[in-house]
């Protein structure tokens, strides 16, 4: 079930808002799990059980952990008991992420190499991936550690821990949340209407990102991927990626900004997930304002654990190549996201020996961060050609079109027959350029923006209603025009 559908604006979020408002406090919290378990098993009901049973083994696991104090022999080696039991519980969680995610993926590479030394290869059926089962995965394993690090309490019981794995406004693709975060908001939260209405402009304003933006843009997207060798140009291939970066932006922080507004909307509240994107003059500072919760996760549970900055310079730049690696991975069973890993891994490590230092002594004066900015999202560019395509072979194909001198030519991006982009895309990418622009120059303002923030105009109750009726009418009628399209994100 995806957000942006007739099926979830329209039966599922009335019907779950309605219940949940309307039962006792006492069963706010069963409302809202019921309804989660619910849009989880419409979406892959195949996986379901697998699903609760997973969760009640880690509920197990964790109050384990956190009441053991023992020791574990084996002949000549001694463990902690909770350290046993947390090092079970995370092995079993990883297994059943490589199982429905790499196993595909591991099959076919060895099915390669049979071949390759005239063997018969080994017959498989193709697993089929479960819906945000990556999210799901990260959010459970950061709970067990948690436990085990003594931050937060184990859930009071089953059907708490359950409400937080399995809650639906972040189910599927984040933000991860962990539950020292939220864990106080699930047994105790208030209901006020003003969060309520913010929550509500907060999803309209995600739902018009993926509707209005991420998928007129993926339209433009599709029809250059749709372009013969012998029709695309240089010019197409820049337009191509640069929409696929954009629509990616807005599918994904549509999705996060629907996230936290329905988490508002049940009295939760999420961390961000997205800062200012367009103003990173780094890879650094890009990685701290793309995907925050998944850097945080990765930071908090692999970097750090692994030495982080501690440890000497070689190790670190090691360090932070093993966590983009794994974070490439983590994205896809693919050589592609490897490499895409292996290539940001490549930038943040050129930042640490230097030249983070040297952006932010250029980026002191306008046109040096502007140098900046540009130079962060010409290389990002590269990247998402890498992310975006099925195949190491496909990536150069397409950095061929991009950089191929002997074909280029002043492109004519806008051809009569409108067959690249036509008239709703022109103005949706006229409209991304401003908020592109929006977010380098005046983001940084934070009097302009809390100025705007505190006009009363802004703050009416009766035009936050209006605007969200008013969003979800275009909304809806470009969707009733318009293909199926789930999030991207969804995938992972």
């Amino acid at each position: 079930m995806v957000f942006s559908s007739f099926l979830f604006l329209y039966f599922f979020l009335p019907l779950c808002i309605f219940f949940y408002f309307i039962v006792p406090k006492k069963l706010k919290n069963l409302s809202l799990l019921i309804s989660s378990l619910f849009f989880y098993a419409w979406g892959t009901f195949e996986f379901f059980p697998i699903f609760l049973a997973s969760s009640l083994i880690d509920f197990i696991i964790a109050n384990i952990i956190f009441k053991s104090n023992t020791y574990i022999n084996f002949k000549n080696f001694k463990i902690s008991k909770n350290k046993f039991w947390l090092t079970t519980g995370i092995i079993l969680n990883i297994l059943l992420l490589g199982y429905y995610k790499y196993s595909n993926f591991f099959i076919h590479e060895l099915n390669s190499f049979l071949v390759s030394i005239d063997f018969t290869k080994t017959s498989w059926n193709k697993v089929v991936l479960p819906i945000g089962i990556s999210f799901i995965t990260f959010q459970k394993i950061s709970y067990l550690i948690d436990v085990y690090r003594k931050e937060v309490k184990p859930a009071s019981n089953f059907f708490n821990y359950l409400l937080y794995v399995a809650l639906f406004p972040q189910l599927i693709a984040g933000p991860i949340v962990k539950y020292k975060d939220i864990a106080k908001q699930i047994n105790d939260r208030k209901i006020v209407l003003n969060n309520i209405l913010n929550g509500a402009v907060r999803f309209c304003m995600g739902l018009s990102k993926k509707v209005l933006l991420a998928d007129t843009l993926g339209n433009v997207v599709n029809n250059v991927d749709r372009l013969s060798e012998a029709s695309i140009t240089t010019g197409y291939a820049w337009l191509g990626v640069i929409c696929y970066g954009l629509q990616m932006y807005f599918d994904f922080s549509g999705y996060s900004d629907m996230a936290i507004g329905l988490g508002k909307i049940f009295g939760f509240n999420f961390l961000e997930n997205f800062n200012k994107l367009f103003a990173s003059q780094t890879f650094t500072e890009f990685w701290r304002r793309w995907h925050i919760s998944l850097q945080r996760f990765m930071k908090d549970y692999l970097y750090i654990p692994l030495g982080g900055n501690r440890v000497s310079k070689l190790r670190s730049y090691i360090n932070l190549w093993i966590v983009f690696l794994v974070s490439g991975f983590w994205h896809g069973a693919n050589w592609t996201y490897i490499f895409w890993g292996a290539y940001h891994g490549l930038f943040l490590t050129i930042d640490k020996l230097g030249w983070y230092k040297k952006s932010e002594n250029l980026g002191k004066t306008f046109l040096g961060k502007m140098f900046n900015t540009f130079l962060t999202l010409f290389f990002m560019q590269i990247s998402w050609v890498i992310f975006k395509s099925k195949s190491m072979h496909e990536v150069f194909k397409y950095l061929g079109y991009m950089f191929n001198v002997s074909k280029y030519s002043v492109p004519q991006i806008y051809p009569l027959q409108g067959r690249i982009i036509h008239s709703e895309a022109k103005f949706i990418l006229l409209i991304s350029i401003i908020i592109i622009i929006y977010h380098i120059l005046f983001t940084e303002n934070e009097r302009i923006i809390n100025r705007l923030k505190k006009l009363s105009i802004i703050n009416n109750p009766i035009i936050k209603f209006t605007y969200c009726l008013l969003t979800l009418f275009i909304c809806t009628a470009i969707l009733s025009a318009s293909k199926f399209s789930p999030f991207i994100y969804f995938q992972f």
